[in-house]
């Protein structure tokens, strides 16, 4: 619908413009502008800025929710960060975020539903992502992938 929106506005706005050149022409040949004409040119003036305004606002819009590669170098920042001490290393490919940590034998699947929660609140994610915790030191000395926990993030709104 906004796209059928944008389209219309956009061709309103150019039959805006190609009756401004004829009316042009016309006030060239007669030399004259009645107050109704210029009263006319105001108004189609408002109306293209308001088209201009509005298809600016729809460029710069974005859903904050959605999960951008911006948004997801910034969720991979915050676990390898200072915040969460536990993980080592982390990696965020497409839907699935990685976090490596010391396999101390326990579940880690709390830790994963925690991961979670952090991407719900702190960084308003709505997609479904899922979060695989890794041992970490598996994958350094033996280059294995052992997952140690798993949580599929699932947010119904």
């Amino acid at each position: 619908m906004k796209k059928i929106l944008k389209y219309v506005g956009i061709l309103f706005a150019v039959l805006i413009v190609i009756g401004i050149a004829l009316s042009d022409d016309t006030e060239q040949q007669t030399g004259e502008q009645t107050t109704e004409q210029l009263a006319d040119k105001t108004t189609e003036n408002k109306v293209e800025d308001t088209v201009k305004d509005t298809e600016k606002a729809e460029t710069k819009t974005e859903d904050p929710n959605k999960l951008t590669d911006e948004k997801r170098a910034k969720i991979v920042e915050y676990f390898k960060g200072d915040d969460e001490k536990q993980v080592k290393d982390a990696t965020f490919i497409n839907s699935t975020l990685s976090l490596g940590m010391i396999n101390d034998g326990s579940s880690r699947d709390g830790f994963a539903e925690y991961a979670c929660q952090v991407l719900k609140d702190d960084f308003k994610v709505k997609e479904l992502v899922v979060v695989k915790i890794v041992d970490i030191g598996k994958l350094v000395s033996e280059n294995k992938i052992e997952k140690i926990g798993e949580k599929n993030c699932n947010y119904d709104y």
